[in-house]
């Protein structure tokens, strides 16, 4: 479908969501955003973290 917009919906639980998105995804208001919306749609809602969190978890 040449020029046609698809829209798929796609519906995985992730457990974490790795990002190095520090200024979009990874920061504490979007963090909040996202766990709002997601609680609202009933959707699973997935840990943000970028991989330094990772790795400093890890190691505790």
């Amino acid at each position: 479908m040449h020029g046609e917009l698809q829209i798929r919906d796609i519906s995985v639980k992730l457990d974490f969501l790795l990002t190095w998105n520090i200024h979009h995804l990874a920061n504490a208001r979007k963090r909040a955003h996202i766990r709002v919306i997601n609680s609202r749609l009933h959707l699973p809602i997935p840990e943000i973290i970028t991989p330094l969190e990772l790795l400093l978890t890890e190691d505790e």
